[in-house]
């Protein structure tokens, strides 16, 4: 017998956030030029961008997120990342489109 150990998520914290206009502002404009919220450099074309941020400003955000050193809302509220997508792999057949209809 297998045991699997694993961590189930119990409570979720709700946070509103307001950005600012500037923020909004700021967001719209890198979004409309193709740049990245973080650094503000043009997005290369075929690399990842997640939340808004290419790939080494997530890195570094994700990473001063977990050694405490910035939150998560503030940066949202900056600006600087986009609040998360639903995420998950979209279904790549219609039997697993199915599988995923029935789930819900």
């Amino acid at each position: 017998m297998t045991e699997l150990l694993f961590r189930v998520a119990r409570e979720f914290d709700v946070v509103k956030i307001r950005r600012t206009k500037e923020a909004e502002e700021h967001i719209v404009l890198c979004q409309k030029e193709g740049k990245c919220l973080g650094c503000e450099e043009p997005l290369v074309e075929g690399e990842r961008v997640t939340r808004g941020a290419c790939g080494t400003c997530y890195n570094g955000m994700m990473h001063l997120i977990s050694i405490g050193k910035v939150q998560e809302k503030d940066l949202m509220r900056d600006g600087k990342l986009l609040q998360p997508s639903k995420g998950g792999r979209k279904p790549a057949n219609d039997f697993l489109k199915s599988l995923a209809e029935a789930a819900k």
